[in-house]
């Protein structure tokens, strides 16, 4: 089991942790994200990668978690 890591994506309080895995074609790594938004409702971002390219989708993913946002 992954260890847990408390956070605030974009001031939600979340929580986050990362996994590995194995697919058909190869290694994964996974990433979860469980976000409170301001209304009290639960926000899931969940993230799979191939492992040997993860470099390269390093700054999409990163862009990706900067645009989640709660509504205003």
């Amino acid at each position: 089991m992954p260890k847990v890591k408390k956070l605030s994506l974009n001031g939600m309080p979340a929580l986050a942790a990362k996994g590995t895995g194995k697919v058909k074609n190869g290694d994964v790594q996974i990433g979860v994200v469980i976000a409170q938004t301001p209304t009290g409702k639960v926000l899931f971002v969940i993230g799979i990668v191939n492992a040997a390219k993860k470099a390269a989708y390093k700054k999409t993913l990163e862009e990706v978690l900067a645009g989640v946002r709660p509504a205003s």
